[in-house]
């Protein structure tokens, strides 16, 4: 039970900064402030294509099978967040042709980063 605490503690974490800087992204375009923005984004970018890295860096100090779960947990997360963030990128409208190559890239890099984990 508490490894499943551990791993849901570190999954909210990643949500609460996700959505706070899902927030910043907004308050900075509004405000035009462009070098703010690009690097909130480019944090986004990099968040929503390496979740799985993220959580099983949060949970370094806990067993392999904790960190594994944490980047499984993840992974699955990044594929929506991959959509969305294709949808972003093209301008608030869809294009499967994005969308698929930004789920391919997601699924890519976390496939590479949970070899690297055992």
């Amino acid at each position: 039970m508490a490894r499943d605490a551990s791993v849901a503690k570190a999954v909210v974490f990643a949500a609460v900064v996700y959505i706070l800087l899902f927030a910043a992204h907004i308050v900075a375009a509004a405000n035009d402030w462009a070098l703010l923005f690009r690097v909130i984004a480019t944090s986004l970018t990099c968040m929503t294509f390496l979740l799985g890295w993220c959580l099983a860096w949060m949970l370094k100090h806990k067993n392999l099978e904790m960190r594994r779960r944490g980047h499984s947990i993840g992974s699955w997360i990044s594929i929506p967040l991959a959509i969305g963030l294709a949808y972003a990128y093209a301008e608030q409208s869809f294009d499967i042709t994005l969308s698929a190559a930004f789920v391919a890239l997601t699924l890519t890099t976390h496939a590479l980063t949970y070899r690297r984990l055992s």
